[in-house]
């Protein structure tokens, strides 16, 4: 009747193995969704900014709540830049705006303070354990899907890296949501590599010289990414390529039939059911992009040889089943567009660094975006 009440104790603690929220959880705001389910937002207080930020928690009940599996996953917002926010953001107030949340909190720089406003992006991404991989959520759909960027790496002179190795942490997420890793070649995972028999089978020779960086970031619809190389050895790396999959999707965004996944053929956009499907397995193909030479180690023996089609741009975009979302990915150079509908369902646009001298530092920008709407709509958002 809410005037006689009964407790029923704490339903939410601070989390010792989170250094933002490892002081103090409080300050809740409790949104309940239309399934009954409640969301969370409330205040953290943690020795890792010495201040406050902002979390998440979910629940069927209202007592017993879940905040993620992983360091990070639980992290709204926290403390960010130089003045009126970079020491605390806290008392959380959210309302909902048609397919996205609005969030106004407090920000205080002790000097400066003000009242901020944010907005939830369309996909969330999380660090997973294993081969460089995210996991990823669309708040759109509930879909999700996981991440290896980048899943391999290679140039015309070698293999530096693969799908299956080597395992690397990432780095965040940042008071703004940024994740990162790094990785330099070595001689312990080059041994790891090399003792892949499925590696040997697909004929790969793998070689040492190389750093990279990988940057994640959270947009209004989507994810920015950001790859960066160096080339630490005494020779020229040629036609250096990255390999990001993005895989393993919820069953609205499986397409075995080819009938809902798009690729931009002569600047139009084209199912790839009605596209040549290579030489090798029908579920799996890749197609060669208009201007850009091939990607030397391709593993042709599991992708068969090159399609017929040449596609015009570096973007595949796959619309759910129910027509209303769509789902796609892109980068400002790409060498290749790899497909493959076996129990993966994956997507790939392979990026392009191009020649390494000794020395040389090298970036390529890329994105993946996630709609309400239609394959049309969003290749405008993929379009470089």
């Amino acid at each position: 009747d809410g005037i006689q009440w009964e407790k029923r104790g704490a339903v939410l603690f601070r989390n010792s193995k989170r250094d933002y929220v490892n002081i103090a959880a409080a300050g809740p705001v409790v949104l309940q969704e239309a399934d009954g389910s409640y969301r969370m937002f409330y205040s953290a207080i943690g020795t890792r900014w010495g201040y406050y930020s902002i979390c998440y928690a979910e629940s069927e009940d209202g007592i017993h709540w879940s905040s993620g599996n992983g360091y990070g996953d639980d992290l709204t917002l926290g403390p960010t830049g130089k003045s009126w926010e970079w020491q605390m953001v806290a008392y959380p107030s959210v309302i909902q705006e048609e397919n996205r949340l609005r969030l106004f909190y407090c920000g205080n720089g002790y000097g400066e303070t003000g009242i901020g406003t944010a907005v939830s992006g369309s996909l969330r991404a999380t660090a997973e354990t294993g081969p460089c991989r995210l996991n990823v959520v669309s708040a759109l759909t509930g879909d999700r899907w996981s991440y290896r960027i980048p899943e391999g790496l290679s140039c015309n002179e070698g293999v530096f890296k693969t799908h299956h190795h080597p395992i690397v942490n990432w780095h965040g997420p940042t008071g703004e949501g940024r994740l990162w890793h790094e990785w330099t070649t070595n001689d312990t995972d080059s041994a790891e590599l090399e003792r892949d028999a499925q590696s040997a089978e697909l004929g790969l020779a793998f070689i040492q010289g190389i750093w990279y960086r990988v940057l994640i970031d959270h947009v209004e619809q989507g994810l920015d990414l950001k790859f960066t190389a160096k080339n630490i050895s005494d020779r020229t790396w040629h036609h250096v390529v990255g390999v990001p999959c993005l895989g393993h999707p919820s069953d609205a965004f499986r397409d075995p039939d080819l009938e809902r996944t798009y690729a931009v053929i002569q600047d139009e956009l084209t199912l790839l059911k009605d596209t040549h499907r290579g030489t090798g397995d029908p579920r799996r193909t890749h197609y060669s992009i208009d201007g850009e030479r091939p990607i030397h180690y391709c593993a042709a023996s599991f992708w068969g040889e090159l399609s017929d089609t040449v596609l015009s741009s570096g973007s595949i975009l796959r619309i759910s089943d129910d027509g209303q979302f769509t789902i796609g990915t892109s980068w400002e150079r790409v060498a290749e567009i790899w497909d493959n509908q076996d129990q993966h369902g994956c997507v790939h646009s392979n990026f392009l660094l191009g020649d390494l001298a000794p020395g040389e530092t090298k970036s390529v920008r890329g994105r993946v975006r996630c709609i309400s709407g239609s394959p049309k709509d969003l290749i405008e958002l993929l379009q470089w």
